[in-house]
């Protein structure tokens, strides 16, 4: 009986899921897209949190486009089959501005954090704080957990020069997605 149950809830909120996206002129998140995220990823920590994102970010646009990518970017991982996904929106304290500081995705071997951003039209000091607030919160947990993580800033749109430039002065990794996923 349980298992008719939790096959239902399954495709209940599957249904729910897929159908709360209306068109719009930044468009949606594939639906075949979202239904193979949500059946993987619907027992892993902090999924459902980013679909409830999703959801209500419906009418606005750069968010609805930046956890598309996170949701993109976790089924390109998960079908690799190189590395686990652990968490989504990992939350963890940076030890030296003691700011609290979310990650994206994190897998067994990276801490990620996605952007589907301008990179020319973005508030340049806030998200180099971030980045290097991230990347210290890297380094400490893998001193304390006596890990080999590496952090990661994946994109969905070509990083300019000069990011990439200072990406290397800072010992950041970044990658850069592949349009023909």
């Amino acid at each position: 009986m349980k298992k008719i149950i939790k096959k239902l809830l399954t495709a209940l909120s599957l249904f729910l899921i897929t159908s709360l996206y209306i068109p719009s002129a930044f468009g949606i998140i594939n639906p075949s897209v979202l239904k193979q995220a949500y059946k993987i990823f619907s027992y892993t920590p902090g999924a459902k949190t980013v679909f409830k994102k999703i959801k209500s970010s419906s009418h606005d646009c750069h968010s609805t486009k930046g956890y598309e990518y996170e949701i993109k970017t976790a089924v390109k991982i998960k079908n690799k089959k190189e590395e686990k996904i652990i968490e989504f929106g990992c939350r963890l304290k940076c030890p030296k501005s003691r700011k609290v500081r979310e990650i994206d995705i994190r897998t067994d071997k990276r801490f990620i954090e996605c952007k589907n951003i301008n990179w020319k039209k973005t508030n340049v000091k806030k998200l180099k704080k971030q980045f290097c607030d991230q990347r210290d919160l890297t380094d400490f947990y893998n001193k304390i957990n006596k890990t080999n993580i590496f952090y990661v800033v994946c994109s969905n749109n070509p990083i300019p020069a000069q990011w990439k430039k200072w990406f290397d002065r800072e010992n950041i990794a970044f990658e850069e997605t592949d349009k023909d996923y």
